[in-house]
């Protein structure tokens, strides 16, 4: 016989679900509806602020408990949880796909109308800041200036450089960016101090494992025809000229930088 869950689990249940899907159709607002209408948000940071923020994210989290009770529960009773507990465990997991979809994702998605609105600069330099390279690349081939000036008269370049996002960089300069194109600061990409201090890390990594990566070195009998290697090969050899040829036979060997 199949036992019934707790009332209480169910009643447990719902208040998380309500509470975690709204949290989610918030953020889901926040980054669509707030985003085409007042550009790039700070996405849950006015929730935070007004007080709602902490309960939902608590709920929403502290519904992995009730998840845990419910499948004990479910393992114990050696019984399916009931139609109404399987429905709230489906949206409570509605709720953390919608949390953590990522904003460029809805950004994508309305590419289109955003890429054509007046914030469209400063979503491409958001993009670039986070080393987005689908959100970047989305922007501009939908007709975003790749040098687009946000309201500060920086260029995704600058995005990419202040967070020192060196993969969006270098993707921005081969779409033709203008390395020296300069702000309201006066700074020009290469001066800013993130984009500075990664790409010399990263120039001193590379640096570095070229200098401990064996390389591979050719032989010269290797480019030898068959009939010379077979002439060279009949003739009379001393000692140390039989080691050279087995040296050479081997055709390649490595060898440290």
């Amino acid at each position: 016989m199949v036992r019934a869950f707790p009332k209480a689990l169910n009643w447990i249940g719902l208040v998380v679900v309500v509470m975690s899907l709204w949290l989610a159709v918030r953020l889901v607002w926040e980054q669509t509806v707030w985003t085409w209408n007042r550009g790039p948000q700070m996405v849950g940071v006015s929730l935070i602020h007004g007080g709602l923020g902490i309960p939902l994210l608590l709920a929403l989290w502290g519904g992995l408990f009730w998840i845990a009770a419910v499948v004990i529960f479910a393992a114990l009773s050696r019984s399916f949880a009931s139609v109404p507990t399987r429905i709230l465990v489906v949206l409570y997991g509605l709720a953390w796909v919608l949390v953590e979809t990522p904003y460029g994702f809805w950004q994508r998605l309305l590419v289109e109308k955003l890429a054509h609105g007046a914030h469209a600069p400063e979503f491409l330099s958001y993009a670039a800041a986070l080393g987005d390279l689908q959100t970047v690349e989305a922007f501009l081939s939908q007709g975003v200036p790749v040098d687009a000036r946000n309201r500060e008269g920086s260029t995704a370049l600058h995005g990419a450089a202040v967070e020192g996002q060196l993969t969006a960089a270098d993707y921005l300069l081969a779409r033709g960016a203008d390395m020296n194109a300069v702000n309201r600061y006066g700074e020009t990409a290469p001066t800013c101090r993130g984009f500075s201090q990664r790409r010399a890390a990263r120039e001193f990594a590379e640096a570095k494992n070229n200098a401990t990566k064996p390389r591979k070195i050719l032989c010269a009998n290797k480019w030898k025809s068959g009939r010379e290697r077979s002439q060279s090969d009949a003739q009379p050899q001393g000692r140390g000229e039989r080691a050279r040829a087995a040296r050479g036979a081997r055709c390649e060997h490595y060898i440290g930088a």
